[in-house]
This record gives structure tokens, C-alpha cells and sequence, in this order.
């Protein structure tokens, strides 16, 4: 029967679940998960629309512009790639909406500049990735908040600082000197390992220490802002 299982060979069967409760834990599942639907089919339509209006052709006259150095490509196309799939919600719909608008008039442009090619195709995939992590209508966003109760926009708020400083140290010590041959790329590499690793060893905190102490930059944050109530109590209660 519908409900019951079998142990072992026993021809004895038990009932797991009946009828009532079954159907109450659909709707209490059901319920939890309504609101990242409708978020969902939201944010789904927000990027439809965004794309309509036109926001992937005003870039593309932006990243085409002939007055433009080309040495520059592969740092507009990255923070392009960014704002777009921020805008949008989505990686995968940013690189298809850069890749056959970009590629080509940047190889032109670098007159088939190897460097700058593969520096404006990373731009691109490094870019949509940074710009969706950090989108608040991405559904991977939306689906991690409420995978861990947490409510949408704190969830962006927290995940944020670390999609920005890992751009911006991208663009320093990556796009830039890249594109503009100031160093190899293996050195840009090992740039970037290194101030990873110090952000690691001398600006970050244990999740969970004796003091409660965040790091550096929550720290300061919690010292300049007036919404400080929640930060305030997780920090006392982890103490």
C-alpha cells in the first residue's frame, strides 16, 4: 500500500507517513520555499526587462567605441561583465550577451593582440561571475537566503564586500598591468595569491572566537553606521 514499506523480506509492513501528515509537510514546505519562487520569477522577469530596454546595447556602444585604448579592453569588458550581470541576475545570460557583441571588434581593435583577446574573454567570465554573486535578482543569491533563513538583502549586504574587494584587486593587480603589458601574467597570478593571502591572515576573523571581534572591515562599518542592533547582538551572543 501507498505509505508502507517492507523489512527485510517480512511480509509484515509499517506505515511512515499517513495521509494528514504528508500532506501537512507539503504545505509546510510549500510554504517556506513561495516567497524564493515569487523572488525567483521576479528577478527572472527584472533581467528580462533589463535586456529589454536595451542595457547589453548601451554597453556594447561603450566597450566598440573606436576612441577607446584598446590596452584597456580587458578592464571595461570586466566591469562591464559586472554591472550587467548584476543588473540582470544572471552569469550565463551576461556571457551571451558579451560574447558575440565583444570578442570580435576587440580583436580588431588590438590588431589580434593575443594578451588583450584572452584578457577581454576572461573579463567577461570572471566578470559575469563576480556581477551574479553579488546581484540580489540572481537565483543563486535568492536560493542561498532562503536555504539559510536568512532574509534576501541582508544576505547580499554580507556577500557583497567580498565580490567588490575581489574585483577591485582584480582590476589592480590583473586587467590593468595585463592589458597594458606592464608585467607577465604569472606575476599578476601571484599578485593576486599573495593579497588574497594577506586579506586571509591579517584582515579576517575566525567565524567563531572568544572575543566576537568581526573583521577589519565590519569592525569599521559597525563604527560608522546607526543600523548596528543585529551585528551588535551576534557579536555579543558569540562571546
Amino acid at each position: 500500500e501507498e505509505g508502507m514499506v517492507a523489512l527485510d523480506g517480512d511480509e509484515h509492513a509499517m506505515v511512515l507517513v499517513d495521509y494528514r501528515e504528508a500532506m501537512a509537510s507539503f504545505l509546510i514546505g510549500m510554504e517556506k520555499i513561495f516567497g524564493a519562487l515569487v523572488a525567483l520569477t521576479l528577478a527572472w522577469a527584472t533581467g528580462a526587462i533589463m535586456q529589454a530596454v536595451g542595457l547589453d546595447r548601451f554597453f556594447g556602444e561603450i566597450i566598440t567605441n573606436p576612441a577607446l585604448d584598446y590596452r584597456m579592453l580587458p578592464t571595461i569588458t570586466f566591469i562591464i561583465a559586472i554591472l550587467i550581470a548584476f543588473s540582470t541576475g544572471t552569469s550565463w545570460g551576461t556571457m551571451t550577451i558579451m560574447f558575440p557583441l565583444v570578442l570580435v571588434p576587440s580583436y580588431n581593435a588590438s590588431e589580434g593582440d593575443p594578451i588583450i583577446f584572452y584578457g577581454v574573454t576572461a573579463g567577461i567570465l570572471a566578470g559575469a561571475v563576480a556581477g551574479d554573486h553579488a546581484s540580489p535578482i540572481s537565483d543563486t543569491t535568492i536560493l542561498a537566503s532562503m536555504a539559510s533563513e536568512c532574509q534576501l538583502l541582508q544576505h547580499v549586504r554580507t556577500q557583497a564586500p567580498y565580490a567588490l574587494m575581489a574585483a577591485i584587486w582584480s582590476v589592480l593587480v590583473g586587467t590593468i598591468p595585463s592589458g597594458r603589458g606592464t608585467f607577465p601574467n604569472w606575476v599578476s597570478i601571484l599578485l593576486g595569491f599573495l593579497v588574497m593571502l594577506f586579506h586571509v591572515v591579517f584582515t579576517s576573523e575566525f567565524a567563531i572566537n572568544k572575543t566576537g571581534r568581526y573583521d577589519i572591515f565590519t569592525e569599521l562599518y559597525l563604527r560608522c553606521t546607526k543600523d548596528k542592533e543585529f551585528l551588535t547582538k551576534l557579536k555579543e551572543d558569540t562571546v
